[in-house]
């Protein structure tokens, strides 16, 4: 009876919530589902197959997590009804029927048995798993001394998803007859091995041809895969074959492709990695390989090629003994029916004419992280079908319209172009309106002073964050279209520039955070010196998202402004989220926030603020959360004001830590005045967050419900503080 022996241990509503979720820390919930669970074998260790990996093996409530407890044996009566089982990082060394596990267990989907730490390793005997045939997911990877019989998955013919990655195994591990059982096997992972040959037996074309979808040969020892040897899987439809980090392949002096032939002549992929791997880079002519592999599997079924990190892809920037791709280099894949080339993390510094001639169909490119300067005319041409366009993380200084107009065949087709993380200074007036159909611009971390000059009726997003613009002129003359709008981190000094963009008619989220903003010109400019328009008529009823945080200069403008800004936000009736975090705002005038009435969400947090006067609250019907914490709050508010009377509605959640408190009975009453939870907030009791008291000086330090449980205050408060 063979055994295969192992040594080596492995190394837009949606949107717009999870924004507020992130920005405010309210806790919002992704929702049940929303993460899964998934093991981890440990640092530096290799990827486990197991719940998240496979199709439907998420964790179940019914979960034994026996994981690091130093067993040396299998648990001899599982809980009934228990359907996962953890047992990665023990010191199990055998797995027999009569073990593993010791007694039926038909509920048993998921079994971790991974990086087992025993002086002899693990071994798995013929139908060692005959206990547990409704087994899903099997996690075997990173065991050193693993040694497996041929018919050790005897029975697992529900098996969905395996893992033998980081085993040292060879060869037969594909080629012999041990995957014969595991008809259903979807994803199978083999990373990390020893494997030089890749051949699949006889057995696959019996078992699961049909159903692979996953297999995994990254960091292998792979020399070369050849016409015939996938031919046993004649028919699959492989998701996914990652051939990734395989140094060797296709790496030999004088590889014959001649007599190798098509190696997916008969499989057809979904998405192909070659990623790090050889293809005549040990040789110095990684681009002469890459251009044989690609003639080679000419016509072959592949959607998608990721190919990053390629070592002799590109240039460079100070070698001249590299080259950059030249025209139709990716021509041959043309037959392929290729709709995503992944190019990224390469050392390309130009793009060549012609070069992408032939992807008539292809829809994403992703030439990010790469070193690219130059666009040289006609780079694009052949791209029919080019939906999205990533060229992010470049050394682009300028866009000229000879850059982009070879696009023109995408021009009906093209949504998104990426082009942030460059260093572009200006953009050829005109360029980008040769992209009409874009909905999604991305130009921030670049050194724009000016919004780019461009007609884009269809540009739903654009973000121009991380630039050096002191103004957003020329913002309303791109797109009427625009929901969302990124102006963060630039140098924009007027507040007046707000209603200049509120004025666009479907914006729905807008950021002008980390901008100076120590100037309030109503009109958007700062020489403008009419005052015909007011703030008010600015009016926009579609925005929800509003990001004003980090702009230290927001309170002394609006201050300054001798009535002129009194009233921000009066026409943003829509508002949802506004945030004034760390804004420099000393006060909040009674009218500050008029006009407010849908805003659900309103960060106030790190500011200036002594007292919160309940006054400016009164209109905020609708609030759901409003942090004030981090302030200079003694007092919440001023409980002899007419408008105290439930100022915010009961359901209201506060914030109101990290403020200098004065703890006397009247905070209370005035937390009373200010309505929501505002008195629960006050009396929180534990936790970082707790409000504290700075003064008088017995109180010191103590939290707001310690100093009033020991004063002396009236019975309406008796219940809250017990």
């Amino acid at each position: 009876m063979g055994t295969l022996n192992g040594r080596r241990h492995r190394g837009a509503d949606a949107f717009l919530m999870a924004l507020i979720g992130c920005l405010l820390g309210f806790g919002l919930s992704e929702g049940p589902g929303a993460a899964r669970v998934r093991p981890s074998a440990g640092p530096g260790s290799g990827p486990i197959v197991g719940p998240g990996d496979g199709p439907d093996t998420d964790l179940s409530s019914a979960a034994l997590n026996l994981m690091g407890r130093g067993l040396t044996r299998f648990p001899s009566d599982l809980p009934l009804g228990t359907v996962d089982v953890l047992l990665s990082f023990n010191s199990i060394s055998r797995l027999s029927a009569a073990s593993s596990p010791p007694a039926p267990a038909p509920r048993l989907r998921t079994l971790l048995l991974g990086s087992q730490t025993g002086p002899r390793g693990l071994s798995v005997e013929r139908s060692a798993f005959l206990n547990a045939p409704g087994l899903r997911a099997l996690d075997l990877g990173g065991n050193s001394g693993l040694r497996l019989e041929e018919e050790a998955l005897e029975g697992l013919t529900e098996l969905r998803s395996l893992s033998l990655d980081h085993c040292n195994l060879g060869d037969d591990v594909l080629a012999g007859p041990l995957l014969g059982p595991a008809a259903s096997l979807e994803r199978l992972d083999l990373s990390g091995n020893l494997l030089r040959h890749v051949r699949v037996g006889a057995w696959a074309l019996r078992h699961f041809a049909s159903s692979l979808r996953h297999l995994n040969l990254k960091r292998n020892h792979l020399e070369q895969i050849c016409a015939g040897d996938l031919d046993n899987l004649s028919g699959a439809r492989l998701q996914v074959l990652d051939l990734s980090s395989n140094r060797r392949l296709y790496d030999a002096a004088g590889f014959d492709w001649a007599s190798c032939g098509n190696p997916l002549a008969n499989v057809s992929v979904e998405t192909l990695d070659i990623s790090s791997t050889g293809m005549g880079s040990g040789r110095g002519d990684q681009l002469g390989g890459l251009a044989a592999f690609f003639g080679a599997v000419r016509g072959a079924a592949i959607r998608a090629l990721v190919m990053r990190r390629m070592s002799g892809f590109g240039r460079s920037l100070g070698f001249r003994n590299f080259h950059d791709p030249g025209p139709g280099f990716f021509k041959p894949l043309g037959q392929s029916g290729l709709l995503s080339l992944d190019a990224s993390h390469n050392r390309v510094v130009t793009l060549r004419a012609s070069l992408f001639a032939g992807l008539r169909d292809l829809r994403v490119l992703d030439l990010s992280f790469n070193m690219i300067q130059e666009i040289e005319a006609g780079a694009f041409t052949g791209l029919q079908s080019l939906q999205e366009l990533r060229l992010s993380h470049n050394a682009l200084g300028f866009l000229s319209t000879d850059a982009l107009s070879s696009l023109e065949g995408s021009r009906h087709s093209l949504r998104s172009l990426d082009l942030s993380r460059n260093f572009l200074g200006a953009v050829q007036g005109g360029a980008l309106s040769l992209l009409g159909a874009l909905t999604a611009l991305n130009l921030s971390d670049n050194a724009l002073s000016e919004v780019p000059v461009a007609s884009l009726p269809r540009l739903a997003s654009l973000a121009l964050d991380r630039n050096r613009l002191r103004n957003a002129w020329g913002v309303e003359r791109i797109s009427a279209e625009l929901a969302l709008l990124n102006l963060s981190s630039n140098r924009v000094e007027n507040v007046g520039e707000l209603w200049r963009v509120a004025r666009l008619p479907r914006l729905r989220v807008l950021s002008l955070a980390r901008n100076p903003m120590s100037q309030c010109h109503p009109q958007g400019s700062a020489a403008t010196t009419t005052t015909t328009t007011s703030v008010s008529s600015s009016s926009n009823s579609s925005l929800r998202i509003l990001d004003l945080s980090h702009t230290p200069g927001l309170g002394v403008a609006l201050s300054s402004s001798r009535g002129a800004c009194d009233f921000p936000f009066r026409a943003m009736s829509s508002l949802r989220v506004l945030l004034l975090g760390h804004s420099g705002l000393s006060s909040l005038p009674n009218g500050f926030l008029e006009g407010l009435g849908a805003l659900s969400h309103l960060n106030l947090a790190g500011n200036r603020l002594q007292r919160l006067s309940p006054g400016a609250l009164q209109q905020l019907g609708s609030l759901e959360t409003l942090d004030v914490s981090d302030n200079r709050l003694s007092a919440i508010g001023v409980a002899t004001e007419p408008q105290a009377a439930s100022a915010l509605p009961a359901r209201t959640k506060i914030r109101l830590g990290d403020n200098p408190f004065h703890c006397d009975c009247e905070l209370l009453q005035d937390a009373l005045g200010v309505g929501g939870d505002a008195l629960q907030a006050l009396l929180q009791g534990r936790g970082e967050g707790a409000p504290r008291c700075a003064s008088p000086r017995r109180y010191e330090g103590q939290t707001v419900r310690t100093a009033m449980r020991h004063g002396n205050c009236t019975v309406a408060h008796h219940d809250a503080l017990q």
